[in-house]
């Protein structure tokens, strides 16, 4: 397993993901299952500590998280291994088509954090241009879970040699 955090500050939610690769859920073979562990604001490092140890954490195991330097101290000092995802010009693209790639399967084992889910995959969407069409970039807005996400599995991938790592 490994895991990914987009950090929410004030307003915007915190979401934090657990990964299972090459998961088999009857005839079906997922690439990757994505369970979603919170969707809220303002969470502290010992608070998210506690869900991913009771998560099922082990140490050693990382937690590609956004970048935040106070974060990632907070959490290694709390025996997390907290890895920068994988950032850079084009990074955002790069880590949505890499997904497109990817059969997922994601869960939410309340109803309230399946309906967060629901509700932002609705709503990711990519700008459209002055004539209607539908551009690569997508609008930075309601992409908690689609960022812890890709943060996981992209950055797992270059981590582990399945990408090369451009950035």
């Amino acid at each position: 397993n490994y895991w990914g955090t987009d950090f929410g500050w004030t307003n915007d939610p915190t979401a934090m993901v657990k990964v299972w690769d090459n998961v088999k859920v009857g005839d079906h073979l997922f690439d990757h299952v994505v369970e979603l562990l919170c969707y809220q604001p303002e969470l502290s490092a010992v608070y998210q500590h506690q869900l991913l140890t009771e998560s099922g954490y082990r140490f050693g195991q990382p937690d590609y998280i956004d970048h935040s330097k106070t974060m990632r101290i907070n959490l290694k000092q709390l025996r997390i291994l907290a890895i920068f995802a994988q950032k850079g010009p084009g990074s955002v693209e790069d880590r949505i088509l890499y997904l497109r790639s990817k059969k997922i399967g994601w869960f939410a084992r309340t109803p309230e954090l399946r309906e967060a889910v629901k509700n932002e995959l609705k709503k990711y969407v990519f700008l459209v241009d002055k004539d209607g069409n539908m551009t690569n970039k997508p609008i930075d807005n309601f992409n908690h879970f689609c960022d812890a996400t890709g943060y996981a599995i992209f950055s797992h991938a270059i981590r582990t040699g399945a990408v090369k790592n451009k950035y």
